[in-house]
């Protein structure tokens, strides 16, 4: 397949040539017409879904275990903020925490070079209530006051019969669509006569409070950014690189702006009418952030679709996840990349889907082509609709001149897309590159198979190899297992699922199916069905077979020295020799016994290469750090600690007065009662039950979970 986006002038904007520049031309006229298909199995080679999923969902519960003695602090924090007794602030609490953005999507892009990890941002949403909505009608209407209204909110958030009604929140137009203004209604005795809007930078200002109070050595705070708090967990941050987003957000129980969304015509049914009602169902989110520019932009709250785009990306394909993540992987190698915004690119994403079937998203290369194609007619307009609300314009405030920018690095990345491409294959996969551009002449067809071949059954081995050190040398899947057996909502064969990321023998498979699936017809021609019982096996000689030396010097360091072990083994008694032992590495069948053996290969490179065994066992480990972080200490640990901090409410008074700003007088008060409510809680019989309630679940309180565990077809 030729270059989609080759023209006569060659690459735009290049000054001087990187070794990233060299090496990508280097790949592209080495692989020629074939560069396609090996950016086609690059992209398939990753298949982090499961793994992010559950990363996710330990996250979820673990901040909603934690977060069970956080209310009298926020309680505080709350109340300080408050303007006057009718404020929202004074009665509500933080009720939810889930992970969202494109990490739970899947849409975070590729893991970084070298350490295979995330270096994206976690979305955790932070729900604020209970509240009774009061909600227009005719959401089309010009002017709040002047139509009817009705109350929406949730049933078991009103409380028990004896409890007070939750306040109540007016949602009126602000200046721009997408945006809303609230207003709280006024209690008897406020000293003012109208109703007073909600002022979102308070909603924000809490939250950066409980952060700067939340922060120890290990962490930094990153400021604010729009609706979020951010910040970066340096303990982690060795292993996974993530900074983390808090949201504050209210959920509105019901879907008020335009029905639009669910009464145009969907050619090919995306999303499928259930998965629209039950978008519907759920309602909104509201997130503290306002239009640029507009004179109540401090008070306003923008409408957030974060559970509906979790949802449709649930129904993605491969491809359509693919075309994301290679898009951001080129816009980051792009001068200006960063000005075409995640979102708009998830924009795109979600209106391609619906207008175009699945089977039309093929090459890689052609699905982002989809995306660029979309996205410059959008920027030629000056018009990207949201894919919820198609009259929101969500480039409507950016400059003349900041499109002009949009539509040059579109360009660029359109014209330069198979350089960019090769470019990046060459950083994120080194090795890859190494065997396709070893050769002098170009490769044909038949040699570009076999080098994927080779590469897919390299990283299958490693990567099962790692996963056998890991069951072997942590207690990660114990901590797994413990928390996914006592989740009621899974069944077993969503727990089987949900292990995959530790299942070595399922992540090797998949790789050499893979390897299979691209490899040269006479290789596969080669490559027969067993029965065995109920199953059928199928020999992965033929694969093994095109490995080469310097295959092997990848995958055992020392090849020789393994031989020699390999010898040495066959000198002891036949009763003393390891299981499965072959007899060299001259044969396909030998390289299948020995490399497709995890506990023996483990045994093999301990013994007779112990620097590679030690590699693989420390980096197998700090992988598995990323899991160990989500583990909770017992409530009896947890109870000792939380007291223990109780107690020293004269140092929180220092901190209320140095980190907040609050005077000496009203921080000594503030410590006080914080100090108290918390033993009070911590007294309380029902919070250890509550704590070890919420360590043997994973909270949903978005109902995402059915969407999240299923496979798109």
């Amino acid at each position: 397949m030729s270059d989609p986006g080759r023209t006569a002038s060659g690459d735009s904007g290049e000054g001087t040539t990187t070794p990233q520049h060299s090496d990508g031309a280097r790949l592209k006229a080495a692989c020629g017409e074939h560069i396609d298909l090996v950016v086609d199995k690059w992209f398939d080679s990753y298949n982090t879904r499961d793994d992010q999923l559950l990363h996710v969902m330990m996250a979820s519960r673990q901040a909603n275990a934690k977060a069970l003695f956080d209310p009298p602090l926020e309680r505080e924090l709350l109340i300080t903020h408050a303007k006057c007794l009718c404020s929202l602030l004074n009665s509500v609490k933080v009720t939810n925490r889930f992970v969202s953005g494109s990490y739970a999507e899947g849409l975070s892009g590729l893991l970084e070079p070298e350490t295979c990890l995330s270096t994206s941002d976690v979305d955790v949403m932070h729900e604020l209530g209970p509240v009774n909505w009061v909600l227009p009608d005719a959401p089309n209407s010009s002017s709040f006051d002047d139509i009817a209204c009705y109350e929406a909110t949730r049933a078991a958030d009103l409380g028990g019969p004896d409890s007070d009604p939750p306040p109540r929140l007016v949602v009126t137009e602000a200046e721009n669509p997408g945006f809303v203004l609230l207003l709280q209604e006024r209690r008897d005795d406020c000293p003012h006569q109208k109703k007073l809007i909600f002022n979102a930078e308070d909603v924000k200002n809490v939250f950066n409070d409980l952060q700067k109070m939340g922060l120890g050595i290990i962490d930094t705070a990153k400021g604010v950014s729009g609706p979020a708090i951010s910040y970066s967990d340096n303990a982690a941050a060795q292993f996974d690189n993530v900074d983390y987003d808090d949201v504050p957000c209210l959920h509105v129980t019901v879907w008020f702006i335009p029905d639009e969304f669910f009464t145009r015509h969907r050619q090919h049914n995306w999303p499928p009418e259930a998965v629209r009602d039950n978008i519907r169902r759920f309602g909104l989110h509201l997130v503290p952030v306002g239009a640029p520019g507009s004179s109540t932009e401090k008070f306003e709250f923008r409408i957030s679709f974060s559970r509906a785009e979790l949802i449709l990306a649930s129904l993605l394909s491969d491809r359509q996840r693919h075309a994301v993540i290679a898009f951001k992987v080129c816009r980051a190698a792009v001068e200006n990349g960063k000005t075409i915004k995640s979102y708009y690119v998830k924009t795109a994403l979600l209106w391609l889907c619906e207008q175009t079937p699945k089977d039309e998203w093929t090459a890689v290369s052609q699905s982002v082509i989809k995306l660029l194609d979309f996205l410059e007619e959008a920027v030629d307009t000056g018009n990207l609709p949201c894919y919820f609300w198609s009259q929101v314009n969500l480039i409507r405030f950016t400059s003349r001149g900041e499109r002009k920018v949009m539509k040059r690095v579109l360009h660029d990345m359109k014209r330069n897309l198979m350089t960019l491409l090769a470019r990046q294959l060459c950083v994120y996969q080194p090795l890859l590159q190494k065997m396709l551009t070893q050769a002098i002449t170009k490769l044909t067809e038949r040699r570009v198979r076999a080098c994927l071949a080779r590469w897919f059954i390299i990283v299958g081995i490693k990567a099962a190899f790692l996963n056998h050190l890991r069951l072997s040398t942590t207690r990660v899947v114990e901590l797994l297992m413990s928390v996914l057996v006592h989740s009621r909502q899974l069944t077993s064969s969503t727990v089987a699922r949900l292990l995959v990321p530790v299942n070595h023998r399922y992540r090797m498979q998949t790789c050499l199916y893979k390897a299979l699936i691209v490899a040269p017809t006479d290789v596969t021609l080669q490559t027969h069905l067993t029965s065995m019982g109920p199953c059928f096996v199928w020999d992965a000689a033929s694969l093994l077979g095109l490995l080469t030396e310097d295959d092997l010097r990848n995958l055992l360091m020392d090849p020789d020295a393994v031989r020699a072990w390999l010898r040495r083994q066959h000198q002891l008694p036949e009763t003393q020799r390891p299981a499965g032992l072959p007899a060299d590495l001259r044969s396909p069948r030998d390289l299948c016994d020995l490399l497709l053996n995890m506990p023996l290969l483990s045994r093999a490179l301990r013994e007779s290469v112990p620097d590679m065994w030690e590699y693989h066992q420390r980096f197998s480990t700090n992988l598995m750090e990323k899991y160990s972080t989500y583990d909770l200490e017992s409530y009896e640990t947890y109870h000792e600690k939380v007291m223990s901090q109780a107690l020293k409410w004269k140092y929180m008074a220092f901190i209320f007065h140095t980190t907040l700003g609050m005077d000496r007088q009203t921080a000594l008060r503030t410590a006080c009662r914080y100090g108290v409510e918390l033993r009070r809680l911590l007294d309380d019989p029902e919070t250890a039950r509550e704590y070890e309630r919420r360590r043997r679940r994973f909270p949903d309180p978005w109902g995402v979970l059915p969407f999240l565990l299923r496979r798109p077809l």
